[in-house]
């Protein structure tokens, strides 16, 4: 009697388990997969970022753009904590 029940529950556990893994198996199969990259080796990437910074005149603006820091100048400035902005002479430009 014990081992039927035994039986049945690591039955039972065996396909509880098993539907978990068919289901993370058909959501990996509907993730969208960036297939581009995937086939790309590095020569072929180094060509795609060229081709996209020459799409995008801004790049050149700023060569030495440095994103090592947040901010700027770095700690010679204070920033407050709070800060009033009046804008009461403020008109939004129509056109």
């Amino acid at each position: 009697m014990i081992l039927k029940c035994v039986k049945v529950v690591a039955a039972a556990a065996f396909a509880l388990v098993s539907l978990n893994v068919s289901g993370q198996d058909l959501l990996a199969r509907q993730a969208p997969i960036d297939r581009k990259l995937k086939a790309v080796d590095s020569v072929a990437l180094i060509r795609q970022i060229k081709a996209e910074k020459s799409a995008y005149p801004a790049y050149s603006l700023y060569p030495n753009w440095s994103n090592e820091r947040v901010h700027a100048y770095g700690n010679t400035v204070t920033i407050p904590d709070t800060f009033r902005i009046d804008m009461t002479g403020f008109r939004m430009p129509t056109e």
